[in-house]
Formats: C-alpha cells, sequence, structure tokens
C-alpha cells in the first residue's frame, strides 16, 4: 500500500469516527433534555417530583401526579398545563407564574399557597382548598371553582370571567378589581369580601351571602342577585343597572339613580 493510499484510509476513518461523535453528543443532548423534562416540542417524558426543591420552569404538562406531595414544592413558571393534580398536596407551594391551564386540581390542598401570575384557565378546582392563597393577578377564565375554599384568598385583579364559584366559600376574599364578568357565584357565601371595584357584570349572585361585603364602586350591571343577603353590605357607587334585586334580604339604602337602575319587581 502506498502512502497515498494509507493517508486516504487514514482520512476517512476520521471524517467516519466524526460522524459517530457528533451523534453521540445529539443523542446525549435528547436524552439530557428528556430529563430535565424541558423538551417544549411536547408533554414531558420525566413525571419525577420527588425533589420539590428543583422544579421551577420544569415542563410537567400532562402528568399524572394524583395525589403527589408537593408540599412546599418551588414550582415558580413550571409547566403544568393539562397536569393531573387531584387530591395533591401543594400547602404552601410556589406557583407563581406557573401554567396550569387545563390541569386537574380537583380536592387539592393549596392553603397559603403562591399563585400569584398563574394561568388556570378551565382549571377544575372543585372541592380544592386555597384558605389563604395568593391569586392575585391569576387567570381563572372558566375555571372549575364549586365548593372552592378561598377564605382570605387574595384574589386582587384576578381574571374570573365565566368562572364556577358556586357554593364557594369566600370568606373575607380580597376580590379588588378582580374581573368576574358572568361568573356563577350562586350560594357563594362571600361574608365581608373585599369586592372594591370589581366587575361583577351578569354574574349569577343568586341566594349568595354578601353580609358586610364591601361592593364599593363595584359593576353590578345585570347581575342576578335574587335572594342574596345584602345585610350591611356597601354599595355606594355601585353600577346596578338592569341588577335583578328580586327577593334580596336587607338591601342597604340606595341612591335615587341606584333605585332607578336596579329591578325590584318585574324585571325583564
Amino acid at each position: 500500500m502506498t502512502m497515498e493510499q494509507r493517508m486516504d484510509q487514514l482520512e476517512k476513518r476520521n471524517k467516519r469516527l466524526t460522524v459517530a461523535l457528533t451523534m453521540m453528543a445529539m443523542a446525549a443532548i435528547t436524552i439530557q433534555l428528556s430529563a430535565c423534562g424541558d423538551d417544549p416540542a411536547g408533554p414531558s417524558t420525566n413525571c419525577d417530583v420527588s425533589d420539590v426543591g428543583a422544579l421551577a420552569g420544569r415542563n410537567l404538562s400532562e402528568c399524572d401526579l394524583m395525589g403527589a406531595n408537593l408540599k412546599d414544592a418551588n414550582l415558580k413558571g413550571a409547566n403544568l398545563k393539562g397536569a393531573n393534580l387531584k387530591n395533591a398536596d401543594l400547602r404552601y407551594a410556589i406557583l407563581v407564574d406557573a401554567n396550569l391551564e387545563n390541569a386537574n386540581l380537583e380536592g387539592a390542598i393549596l392553603v397559603e399557597a403562591n399563585l400569584k401570575n398563574a394561568n388556570l384557565s378551565n382549571a377544575n378546582l372543585e372541592d380544592a382548598n386555597l384558605e389563604n392563597a395568593n391569586l392575585e393577578g391569576a387567570i381563572l377564565v372558566e375555571a372549575n371553582l364549586k365548593n372552592a375554599n378561598l377564605s382570605n384568598a387574595n384574589l386582587e385583579d384576578a381574571n374570573l370571567e365565566d368562572a364556577n364559584l358556586e357554593d364557594a366559600n369566600l370568606w373575607y376574599a380580597n376580590l379588588e378589581d378582580a374581573r368576574l364578568g358572568g361568573a356563577k357565584l350562586d350560594g357563594a357565601d362571600l361574608l365581608e369580601a373585599n369586592l372594591k371595584d370589581a366587575n361583577l357584570s351578569n354574574a349569577i349572585l343568586e341566594s349568595a351571602d354578601l353580609s358586610r361585603a364591601d361592593l364599593s364602586r363595584a359593576d353590578l350591571s345585570g347581575a342576578n342577585l335574587r335572594d342574596a343577603n345584602l345585610k350591611n353590605a356597601r354599595l355606594g357607587g355601585a353600577k346596578l343597572d338592569g341588577a335583578d334585586l328580586r327577593g334580596a334580604i336587607d338591601v342597604p339604602e340606595l341612591s335615587a339613580k341606584q333605585e332607578e337602575d336596579a329591578c325590584r319587581s318585574d324585571c325583564r
């Protein structure tokens, strides 16, 4: 074999080695991304949440985390879209900016959890315990919060449009500037809730307990307040255009304009 042939053979061998090493490197990167659950192309392939302190920013979309112990977990910015968190323990968890769209949180424990600016649109939170939770600026459009415990929860500036809050416990909840247009709040307990400047237009508040609630400057136009308890509620500056007050209990003294705008009988 001539020197030229040997050199040519060596060059070909080096090329094959380079190709093999490149493929190995690409495979290693793919495995690493999969292990971290950060592949943006689809649902997570790694649903291991045993290290609750290392879950920030993780892709846990569509993971089955039913009954998982996530107490004190750091899930800031995590992607939990479509995840199953039914009956999960999320007490004191950090879920700031997390994506929980379409997630199942039925019966989940979220006591004192921080859900500031989290996306909970279409999430199922039926029977969930959100006592003292921070939901400031959270998106809860069309979320199911039936029978949920939101006592003392901070929902300032939250978007709850068309959400289901039927029979929910909202004792002392802060709903200032919250958007509740079209929300279902029939039978909800809003004792001493802060609803200042909230938008409750076309909301259903039938048989709701609004005693001592602060509805100052709230928009209640078109709202259904039939048989609601308004004892000692504050309605100063509230907009009552077309509000249905038939059967409402202990309605406070209204301004002449409010009396003219509200409906007490023969509502259409």
